[in-house]
């Protein structure tokens, strides 16, 4: 009986997310909010409430902004996910975007200042899910989502920004709870005592 044996080629890694807690995750400032929809409320786990930017007596321009402090040490961030306002058509959800990280003790709008966005996308009129934004590894203890553009409930062009809720994640299981390390698989066992050919490119063991 002949076993050929070929070499293993590990499969490739599928990337790992872990949500941060969202009670861990605080919403520090905004360029614009309402009483009635204050920033607070992107982290109370309910998509229906919403903050929301200043909309009577005069709108704020955009762009609009809002920083979130993910904690006191810095995290592996690689993605963050958004979930749009759903009441009045999803007025103000965002449509041009960019995404800043910055690893630092105080998170402000300041913190910002140098830095390039880690993503920067757009999402059509109609696109109302979750926006799941991914990007490289990056060590972060503040996030600043930046809104370019808004749509309107009517799918024109808005200049208020609403967001309902707001989550961040770490990458392949880093803080705040790592995940095991995968074991490597099982190396073919080969009998001792098995006959060794071999022609340069392919080895053939047998059993005797």
């Amino acid at each position: 009986m002949l076993a050929l044996i070929a070499p293993m080629t590990p499969a490739h890694a599928e990337t790992r997310y872990r949500q941060i807690n969202q009670a861990a995750i605080t919403a520090v400032a905004a360029d614009s909010a309402t009483a009635t929809d204050p920033i607070s409320n992107t982290l109370d786990g309910n998509p229906d409430t919403i903050w929301h930017t200043k909309w009577q007596n005069g709108k704020d321009p955009l762009p609009h902004w809002i920083v979130f402090k993910l904690g006191d040490e810095a995290v592996n961030l690689g993605k963050v996910e958004i979930t749009p306002r759903s009441s009045s058509n999803g007025s103000g959800r965002m449509h041009d975007y960019e995404l800043y990280t910055a690893d630092t003790k105080t998170c402000n709008n300041a913190a910002f200042s140098s830095a390039k966005p880690v993503a920067a996308g757009s999402y059509g009129v109609s696109n109302t899910s979750i926006r799941k934004i991914t990007f490289a590894a990056t060590k972060a203890t503040c996030v600043k989502v930046k809104v370019n553009s808004s749509w309107g409930g009517d799918g024109s062009d808005e200049e208020v920004s609403s967001m309902a809720e707001f989550n961040a994640f770490t990458v392949d299981g880093s803080d705040p709870s790592p995940d095991p390390t995968p074991s490597e698989p099982p190396s073919p066992e080969v009998p001792k005592d098995a006959i060794s050919l071999s022609d340069c490119t392919v080895t053939v063991r047998a059993r005797r």
